[in-house]
């Protein structure tokens, strides 16, 4: 949008025109102010469209990032399952109120996962919620789950997906043994997610952990001692 130019303005050293020149400029300031404003409304609005295009272009990013981990983690569940269903074949299924002894195998009936006993006795919570009484046996897959919320506790061997739009918390397995693990991936292209210790160190720290990484999955497998969880 152009600026109309300004008549020449006056000067003291040509006193015969000052005054018509005076008048002249002076009286072209209205318009310019005008012209002006107009410039800069213009270029402010321009300036909010290349925002809001380029908000648009990130959450399209940011989507497609989601839909790529969502299609990743169908297929990482259906081998999961596959591996569980081979796993499965010799382990009968678990039975709530039923006294298991230590060491006894058994598959939860949610997760499809099998589980071996670490205390011995009887308990009416599933397997795969009860990691103080049961460990996930390795050689399959981790639990995959999406976290919506804000806020969730893992149970060892699970694997969150957080799908989540806000910045999400994850807090690690109360009570973890030696070598449990657990992975998250961040699917909200957040760089704020957070990993919660549980009462437990994590790398050697008394500290939550951030994700400031969007694309990237974060496994973590319990060392015990100061080390307490530490990154694979």
């Amino acid at each position: 949008m152009p600026i109309s130019a300004l008549p020449t303005p006056p000067t003291r050293q040509d006193p015969a025109n000052f005054n018509a020149r005076a008048d002249a400029f002076l009286a072209a300031l209205p318009t310019f102010r005008s012209e002006a404003n107009a410039l800069e409304a213009n270029v402010d609005a321009r300036e909010a469209s290349a925002i809001a295009q380029a908000a648009a272009a990130q959450t399209s990013a940011n989507n497609a990032a989601a839909q790529a981990t969502a299609a990743a983690a169908s297929a990482t569940a259906a081998l999961g399952s596959a591996q569980a269903s081979a796993a499965n074949a010799g382990a009968p299924a678990w039975v709530s109120g039923t006294s298991y002894s230590v060491g006894q195998v058994v598959w939860s009936p949610i997760t499809q996962l099998v589980y071996r006993r670490r205390v011995a006795g009887a308990g009416t919570t599933d397997p795969s919620a009860d990691s103080a009484n049961w460990a996930l046996v390795a050689g399959g897959l981790p639990q995959l789950i999406a976290i919506t919320a804000t806020s969730a506790t893992l149970s060892a061997g699970q694997h969150a997906v957080l799908t989540n739009v806000s910045q999400t918390t994850v807090t690690l397995p109360p009570s973890p043994t030696v070598f449990d693990y657990a992975w998250l991936t961040p699917a909200n292209g957040r760089v704020d997610n957070r990993i919660a210790g549980n009462g437990q160190n994590i790398m050697g720290l008394a500290e939550d952990l951030d994700i400031d990484n969007a694309n990237v999955t974060v496994q973590l497998r319990f060392i015990g001692g100061t080390r307490g969880w530490s990154l694979v």
